[in-house]
């Protein structure tokens, strides 16, 4: 038979006492702890609440939809003050609007929203890829410190390009060159390896002058990448295996079409004497004249004119015939004797 626990004996044992004590002092342990953390955030909270209240911080937003490709300036944008608890630290403040100005939107940003750095040119870590248009390609061109406005050209200068070629073979055997336009106003996307739009120049003079270091003030670069279609990489890759190109800097506000244009050696050097049969009479001294020239068709030409006009008559014009025709006999008599032509 089984005995009967007695409560009071249990009562009366100190070691059940002790744990009854020790797990009551625990719970009551955490009830507090959770109770004074959150009395605590809620404090800080209050407090932080407290801090911010009417204390605001200028940011960097659009005054209209601003769409990629903007111009961060001082006509499109202004600050606005905003609670210190909504700034995030990636927003631009107003107090550092001098570091992007003039750099350019990659993304959307609606009017009175913070401009970060994730929207900005130059600030976002992206790929040079990001820098093309849709349906646009990069295509990277040789240059030299001629070809390049001597180390000038920035990118996001606009430059025509000129391609240098060799026309078929002449009669003689030799090749004629020809300059031509083949592109007008093809934008730069980068100097070498320099991506910094052409606004950086200012800043970087600014910093060289104050002797800030680490400022490049002399690039150095040996090609050109241009934004092109896949029809003018096309062209320019054709273009490089037949002859040579030349940049030729604009403005790049100038939008005016180049006309299209074409020099030819023949062209270039166009202005001299006039055309005329030319022959060598051998068999004279070295002070003889061993060139001579026959008249010209354009002579003949006015001696038979000037006969129409004076002579009114047929008879007249036959008159005239053969005075040319006399001319040039006596022309050639006198270029066989080594004396000079009679005009």
């Amino acid at each position: 038979m089984l005995k009967k626990i007695k409560i009071h004996s249990i009562i009366g044992n100190p070691w059940v006492v002790l744990v009854i004590a020790v797990l009551v002092a625990g719970l009551l342990t955490l009830w507090i702890y959770r109770f004074l953390s959150g009395r605590e955030a809620a404090l800080k909270e209050q407090l932080a609440a407290q801090l911010n209240e009417g204390r605001r911080v200028a940011v960097v937003v659009p005054v209209r939809n601003a769409a990629p490709g903007t111009v961060i300036d001082g006509n499109g944008f202004a600050a606005r003050e905003i609670p210190a608890d909504l700034v995030y630290e990636d927003m631009i403040l107003a107090s550092s609007f001098d570091k992007v100005a003039n750099l350019r939107l990659v993304r959307q940003v609606r009017q009175g929203q913070p401009v970060r750095r994730a929207d900005v040119e130059a600030l976002q870590s992206r790929d040079f890829s990001d820098l093309l248009k849709p349906g646009k390609r990069a295509f990277t061109i040789e240059v030299d410190m001629v070809n390049s406005t001597a180390k000038m050209l920035k990118p996001g200068n606009h430059v025509d390009l000129f391609l240098i070629s060799s026309t078929s073979p002449t009669a003689a055997g030799t090749d004629k060159q020809t300059a031509r336009l083949l592109m007008s106003d093809m934008l730069v996307l980068a100097t070498g390896q320099d991506v910094r739009p052409r606004d950086y120049g200012e800043a970087m003079a600014a910093q060289a002058a104050e002797g800030a270091e680490g400022v490049d003030t002399n690039p150095d670069y040996d090609s050109l990448t241009l934004m092109v279609s896949p029809e003018q990489a096309a062209r320019l890759a054709l273009a490089q295996k037949v002859g040579s190109l030349r940049a030729v800097l604009r403005n790049a506000a100038d939008k005016t079409a180049t006309p299209q244009i074409a020099v030819s050696e023949h062209a270039l050097f166009a202005g001299g004497d006039e055309a005329a049969i030319e022959y060598i009479v051998g068999g004279r001294s070295a002070g003889a004249n061993m060139i001579s020239k026959l008249p010209t068709a354009q002579d003949i030409g006015n001696a038979i004119s000037s006969a129409l006009a004076n002579g009114g008559s047929m008879g007249g014009s036959a008159g005239g015939i053969a005075q040319a025709q006399q001319g040039a006999v006596a022309n050639a008599a006198n270029a066989m004797a080594g004396r000079p032509a009679s005009r």
